[in-house]
């Protein structure tokens, strides 16, 4: 199978996020994370922050994005634990 993306380095993720108009304050935290959670992963989480597809609402930040991303984990584990 040939796929027509090629696969960006983290700080070509970082600079895309930063092109479509998300503020990255501390690019080794976004490093971090994309590293641990992956960048695909994290674009779930991304929709309340845009203005259209390929852009993001004026002062949405990558801190932003990641908190949502830390309370739906915790979310999902309080909710795992009491059903289980």
């Amino acid at each position: 199978m040939h796929y027509n993306k090629p696969p960006l380095t983290y700080d070509e993720q970082i600079d895309r996020l930063v092109e479509r108009g998300l503020a990255v304050n501390d690019r080794q935290f976004a490093r971090d994370v994309l590293a641990r959670i992956g960048y695909c992963r994290l674009s779930a989480y991304r929709f309340p922050f845009q203005k259209d597809i390929d852009l993001f609402k004026t002062g949405a930040t990558f801190d932003d994005l990641y908190a949502v991303y830390v309370f739906d984990q915790k979310l999902r584990q309080i909710v795992l634990s009491i059903i289980s």
